[in-house]
């Protein structure tokens, strides 16, 4: 099961009642969703950990994101982590046409948990003391914070150098 949400409560009993492993995949989603699903309902906390107890295996991206099952249940190292890779020895070809020579780059959904805010104000402040020349942001991610953060970078005077691709 990948990402515990509403439907891990199903597959989790279909796995159960067929007698399968379960195996559980987390990438944050207990602490990283825009609405607090998990600190709103009784239902899906009390499903993931039922569902940690009947997993033959669990993994995680990262430390960080398996150290927050430890609230649900899972015991200290129980978790085996996988990151989220990329591939050093794959070639680069270049330039990524539409985009800027140099650029910072930062991607995930467009929500308030991801930080991205943060991340425009930190290149504001690059920006004004020149530690940042030639440079631009180059944001790629869609969600509900897609205009507030174009504001905000209209509002710090970096709307040119701040790029939001999707």
């Amino acid at each position: 099961m990948h990402c515990f949400g509403p439907n891990g409560l199903y597959a989790a009993r279909l796995a159960r009642t067929a007698g399968l492993p379960l195996v559980l995949s987390h990438h944050g989603e207990t602490f990283g969703d825009a609405n607090g699903v998990f600190d709103q309902s009784a239902l899906l906390r009390s499903g993931l950990r039922r569902s940690l107890g009947q997993a033959a295996a669990v993994t995680s991206c990262s430390r960080f994101a398996a150290d927050d099952l430890l609230r649900f249940g899972l015991a200290p190292g129980a978790a085996e982590v996988v990151f989220n890779g990329v591939d050093l020895n794959e070639a680069a070809d270049g330039k990524v046409p539409g985009l800027p020579g140099r650029y910072v780059l930062g991607v995930g959904r467009l929500v308030g948990t991801k930080g991205f805010d943060r991340l425009i104000r930190a290149f504001a402040r690059a920006c004004a003391e020149d530690a940042a020349d030639g440079t631009d942001l180059v944001i790629g991610g869609e969600g509900p914070e897609r205009s507030a953060l174009e504001g905000l970078a209209s509002e710090c005077g970096i709307a040119h150098r701040v790029h939001l691709v999707g």
